[in-house]
């Protein structure tokens, strides 16, 4: 098993290190004009819109892997007042703009209002108060916003406590809900900060503070993935500091704000052969899944309407279901691609549970999360931009390129015709879908033949 190895590190000057401050400065600069180019289209939105949104995007990243490149060759960390000084500027710079590509903030505006008003998003679908004329006019006016009003809520249960919590600040506006995502996008960066351990570790933090996909999916367009993240990287921190409850509870919270972040627990589980320890992470689970059920009244939750749906009906940006379409079925790739995983997820627990020292494990954890949720993503019959953002705290911790590089890729995703006009309003074409497949192996290549600097723990 190839693991985390430590470089020889050279002496660096004084000239050498003004020199890459010098460089991150510039290219500081270059995001934030970049970002704030990115809020002017938000309001500006036109044929060519996403056009200049991927060539923002990947300037940024690539301005983000230059920096990296230099300050690995040069041995040098980044310092953190620095990058998180940056990262807290690209988001409040996003803050200022309007959800771009996206209308799902009208079903947030909805399921805070249904939340905080009646305590229950799950019940009703939108159309269903159509013709409710008690209806506060903040919501009779979103109503018609919302994309299919038919079918009721998507979103989790601890989801639905920040859409409630947003909706009381300020009724009917959107900025409670990306202030909201950005600061948990923030405090995820803090919490991946404190576990990094290696210089190439806190190097990558950098391009996980600069990373387009997540400033605009988050900070600039609220969606609440960032939450489940957020959760999943806080029990990480809470593993590496062995507080197994807590860390079950966190867990569980993941789970709440997005149903699949229990693909979190088995490599967890197996982590650490203290039999107590496993209880407590068993029970800490067991009794956060407990509580947000009993806070809801139903199980339902876990698997609501428009989840069930989407999983049924929803095929968009699935390279694997365009390529296998016409050999077998949608339900036959589903039951495949489950298959798959479940045997990959149990290759990856056998890999960690024969490491016998923490750092080796820690590395089958961050690599293995990493592979876990590449391939879970790739299986999806509807893979959105967002969900790629899921790759990006592994790729940190466990330093690679090639999740930074497809997060670039994934924004392909929105040459759509609800975006740029046509017929077909949810469908990318294959060649786009091509083209993110070549570049995310090319990446992945890249990464094998020039491996990031990894250093010990």
């Amino acid at each position: 098993m190839s693991q985390l190895s430590s470089p020889t590190r050279q002496p660096t000057t004084a000239a050498e290190e003004n020199t890459a401050i010098k460089y991150f400065y510039i290219a500081t600069l270059a995001c934030i004009a970049l970002c704030g180019g990115l809020v002017w289209l938000s309001y500006h939105v036109g044929p060519y819109a996403v056009s200049l949104f991927l060539v923002s995007a990947s300037t940024q990243t690539l301005l983000g892997l230059m920096v990296v490149t230099h300050y690995q060759r040069q041995k040098i960390v980044i310092p953190w007042g620095h990058l998180l000084l940056t990262a807290i500027l690209l988001r409040a710079v996003a803050l200022c703009g309007w959800p771009l590509f996206e209308d799902d903030f009208f079903r947030y505006l909805f399921d805070g209002y249904m939340t905080a008003s009646s305590g229950d998003p799950y019940s009703l679908a939108p159309a269903a108060l159509f013709s409710d004329e008690t209806l506060p006019e903040s919501v009779d006016t979103l109503l018609s916003q919302i994309n299919f009003p038919e079918i009721a809520t998507v979103y989790g249960p601890v989801t639905q406590w920040v859409f409630a919590a947003a909706w009381s600040l300020s009724p009917g506006n959107v900025w409670p809900f990306q202030f909201a995502a950005g600061f948990a996008d923030l405090i995820t960066l803090l919490l991946l900060a404190l576990i990094c351990r290696s210089s190439t570790q806190q190097n990558f933090l950098l391009l996980y503070a600069w990373s387009p996909l997540l400033i605009k999916e988050f900070s600039l367009t609220a969606h609440p993935d960032i939450y489940a993240i957020m959760f999943g990287v806080f029990a990480l921190w809470l593993m590496r500091n062995s507080r197994w409850f807590l860390c079950g509870i966190a867990i569980a919270l993941a789970t709440g704000a997005k149903v699949f972040a229990v693909l979190l627990l088995p490599l967890f589980v197996v982590f650490d052969p203290n039999f107590r320890n496993l209880c407590r992470l068993l029970l800490g689970f067991a009794i956060g899944i407990t509580v947000i059920t009993l806070s809801f009244g139903s199980l339902s939750i876990w698997f609501p309407e428009g989840l069930s749906a989407m999983a049924r009906h929803w095929v968009f940006n699935a390279p694997v279901y365009r390529a296998l379409d016409h050999v077998v079925t949608i339900d036959q790739i589903k039951m495949i691609a489950l298959a798959t995983l479940t045997a990959i997820i149990c290759w990856k627990m056998w890999e960690m549970w024969r490491q016998t020292d923490e750092q080796s494990k820690s590395a089958v954890l961050y690599r293995g999360q990493l592979f876990i949720f590449a391939f879970f993503l790739l299986c999806l019959p509807a893979l959105n931009p967002w969900y790629v953002c899921w790759l990006l705290p592994f790729a940190v911790l466990w330093p690679s390129r090639w999740p930074f590089i497809w997060s670039c890729l994934v924004l392909l995703a929105y040459y759509t015709g609800f975006n740029i006009g046509g017929d077909e309003l949810h469908r990318v074409p294959t060649s786009l879908l091509a083209m993110q497949v070549v570049g995310i192996v090319i990446a992945m290549l890249w990464d094998k033949r020039y491996p990031p600097f990894r250093v010990t723990d």
